[in-house]
C-alpha cells in the first residue's frame, strides 16, 4: 500500500496529539498543476512513493513497509511527550558542541541557553554547482553572495544561513580527489557570515540526483547506470526521466555499485567536515537534501554518513532528513530512537506550496499538520527539530497569511527553521531581478517575514508565542543557577517599530533590553520565568 493509504501512523499521531493537549488535524493532500522544474521534481518524488511505478523504482522507493518496520515504531503509550507548558521530552543524548550542542531535545549554546535558529537558504554563485564545461548554459541562474548580503540577512533578524553545496563540485572525477579550491570558496562565505554574526549550516545538496540528468547533486561518474542522455541546459532537466529513477535506485538500494557509491559519498562528506571542523561559524552538516529511499535504506545511509562526519568533525552537529515525500504530504515514518549524540531531524515543510498555493479558505490549521507531524517525528528520533526548508510562492494571495501562520506554528513546536530562500532563481525569495540580473528587494516579503524572534532563552524553553496585534512576544522557560547569560530577541530592520522602542518584562517586572538589535534581556535564575517583549 502507498504512503497515503497507511492509516495506522496517522491514527497514532491523532492519539498522541489528543493525549498531549494539541489539536488533531485532517491531513488534506490536494494536488494541482506544477510549473517549474523544481515543482515537477517534488511532485514526481511524491508520485514515486505513491504509485511504485516500476520494479526498479520500487527497489529504491518501496511504498509498503514490512511488518517489522511497523513494529519498530514507538507505541503511543510509550511517548515521552509532555503537555504544553512543561519542558517537553528530555530523551536526546547530551552533546557538547561548538558553537552549538544538544540538551533535552533542543539546541543549546556554550552558556547553556536554549537556541532557536531562524535562518534563510542561500543559493550562491560559485558554490551551487550547476554549470558545465562544454559551454552549455547553467541549469538555473545563481547570484553572488557578498558581505552586504550577510549583513542584510542579519539585520532582518535572521541568525543563520543554510549553504547548499554539491558533491559534483567537491569530487568531480572518480580518481582526482577533492577540489580544495571549492572548499576555499565555501570558506569565503562562512567568513563573511561570521563577520556579520551569522551561523552556517553546510548542506550536501541534490535535486533529482545530478545536474547531468536532473538539477544538481552527484558527479557524472557517480550516476549508475550511466545515463543515455546528458542535460544540456536549463530547458532539459527532466525529473521524470528513467535516468533519475535508476540513479536513485542504484545509489540507495544496490548492494554492490550502490554500496561503493555510498561509501564514496561518506568519504567525501568526511573530507568536507574535516575542512570545516574548526570553523566557528559552521554549526552543522546536513547529510543529504531530499533523499528518495525506503526507510531502511535511508536509516542505513544516514548512519554511515553521520559516523563519517562525526569522526571528522566531532564538535559539529549533524542534521538528517526524512524522505523527500514529506515535502508534499507532510509526514514520514516515525523513528526508533536517536541516531547519535549531536544529531537533529530536519524535514522540509511545503504544504500546498507546489500544488495549490492559492487555495481559498485556508487557515492556520491548513498548514499545521506538517509542523506537528515533524515535531512528533523529531521526538521519535530523540532529536531537536530543525526545519531546514520551508517556503511559499511570494506572488500567492495567501503568502502574507502563510508567513504569519507558519511562524506561529514553528513557535508552537519550538522548531528552528530556514526559509527558502534569499536570492532565488525563479519567483521565490526576497528579491526580484531585472533582465540584467540586478536585484530589487521585495518590500512585501520583508514585511511578511518580519517579526520578533527568540534567538536564545536562559534555560529550558517551554513555549514561544507572538501576538501580531499587540506586537508582543511571550516566552516561558525553566531557568537554573547555572545559566545566567541574557535572553536574546531579534526585532529586524523591517519592523514598523525599531528595536530601540521595544520594552521587556521578566516575570512582570520591567527589565533592560540593551536598546540595540538583537535585544539582550536579563531574565534568568532557578525556576520558571515569563519573558514578554513588546513594542512601546
Amino acid at each position: 500500500m502507498g504512503l497515503w493509504a497507511k492509516q495506522t501512523p496517522r491514527q497514532t499521531r491523532q492519539t498522541r496529539q489528543a493525549n498531549i493537549g494539541r489539536p488533531t488535524f485532517a491531513l488534506d493532500r490536494p494536488r494541482g498543476s506544477v510549473q517549474t522544474n523544481e515543482s515537477m521534481a517534488r511532485a514526481f518524488r511524491a508520485t514515486l512513493a505513491f504509485s511504485c511505478l516500476a520494479a526498479a523504482a520500487a527497489a529504491a522507493f518501496a511504498c509498503s513497509k514490512s511488518s517489522s518496520d511497523e513494529a519498530s515504531k514507538p507505541d503511543a503509550s510509550s511517548s515521552t511527550t509532555l503537555p504544553d507548558g512543561d519542558a517537553g521530552p528530555c530523551t536526546s543524548p547530551p552533546f557538547t558542541g561548538s558553537p552549538l550542542g544538544v540538551r533535552c531535545n533542543a539546541l543549546v549554546d556554550a552558556s547553556g541557553r536554549t537556541v532557536l535558529i531562524r535562518g534563510v537558504n542561500a543559493v550562491v554563485a560559485g558554490i551551487w554547482d550547476n554549470t558545465f564545461t562544454d559551454g552549455s548554459p547553467p541549469v538555473v541562474p545563481t547570484h553572488v553572495f557578498e558581505v552586504a548580503d550577510a549583513q542584510r540577512i542579519r539585520a532582518l533578524g535572521f541568525n543563520a544561513i543554510r549553504l547548499p553545496v554539491q558533491w559534483s563540485a567537491i569530487e568531480p572525477t572518480e580518481d582526482g580527489g577533492v577540489v580544495t579550491s571549492y572548499f576555499d570558496a565555501i570558506a569565503g562565505v562562512t567568513s563573511m557570515c561570521a563577520a556579520a554574526g551569522l551561523w552556517v549550516l553546510i548542506d550536501i545538496h541534490q535535486d533529482d540526483y545530478s545536474k547531468f540528468i536532473g538539477n544538481d547533486g552527484a558527479p557524472l561518474w557517480a550516476i549508475q547506470p550511466p545515463p543515455t542522455q546528458i542535460t544540456d541546459g536549463p530547458a532539459s532537466p527532466n525529473p521524470l526521466s528513467q535516468e533519475v529513477v535508476s540513479a536513485y535506485g542504484t545509489f540507495f538500494g544496490d548492494p554492490n555499485v550502490g554500496a561503493y557509491l555510498r561509501t564514496r559519498f561518506a568519504t567525501m562528506a568526511a573530507e568536507l567536515a574535516a575542512r570545516f571542523a574548526d570553523d566557528p561559524a559552521v554549526i552543522a552538516f546536513e547529510t543529504y537534501n531530499e533523499p528518495l529511499a525506503t526507510d531502511a535504506q535511508l536509516l542505513a545511509f544516514n548512519q554511515q554518513v553521520i559516523a563519517a562526519i562525526r569522526a571528522a568533525a566531532p564538535n559539529k552537529l549533524v542534521f538528517y532528513e526524512p524522505s523527500a515525500t514529506f515535502d508534499e504530504i507532510g509526514e514520514a515514518s516515525l523513528g526508533n530512537g536517536s541516531l547519535g549524540a549531536g544529531t537533529a531531524y530536519s524535514p522540509h515543510v511545503y504544504t500546498l506550496a507546489f500544488t495549490d498555493p492559492d487555495t481559498s479558505g485556508v487557515t492556520e490549521n491548513t498548514y499545521a499538520p506538517a509542523n506537528y507531524n515533524a515535531l512528533e517525528e523529531a521526538q521519535s528520533w530523540q532529536a531537536p527539530l530543525v526545519i531546514t526548508e520551508f517556503g511559499y510562492p511570494p506572488a500567492s494571495v495567501n503568502f502574507v497569511d502563510w508567513a504569519l501562520w507558519q511562524g506561529q506554528l514553528q513557535d508552537q513546536v519550538l522548531a528552528s527553521s530556514f526559509f527558502w530562500d534569499w536570492k532565488d532563481w525563479g519567483t521565490w525569495g526576497f528579491f526580484d531581478f531585472d533582465d540584467a540580473g540586478t536585484p530589487t528587494e521585495r518590500a512585501y516579503v520583508v514585511a511578511a517575514m518580519t517579526r520578533p524572534r527568540l534567538e536564545a532563552a536562559a534555560g529550558q524553553l517551554t513555549s514561544v508565542s507572538y501576538d501580531p496585534t499587540l506586537q508582543a512576544l511571550s516566552v516561558t522557560f525553566n531557568g537554573s543557577a547555572a545559566v545566567t547569560a541574557p535572553n536574546v530577541v531579534s526585532i529586524g530592520a523591517g519592523a514598523t517599530v525599531p528595536a530601540a522602542q521595544w520594552m521587556a518584562t521578566c516575570d512582570g517586572k520591567s527589565v533592560a533590553t540593551g536598546g540595540a538589535d538583537p535585544l539582550s534581556i536579563p531574565c534568568a535564575g532557578p525556576g520558571g520565568h515569563l519573558l514578554v517583549v513588546s513594542a512601546k
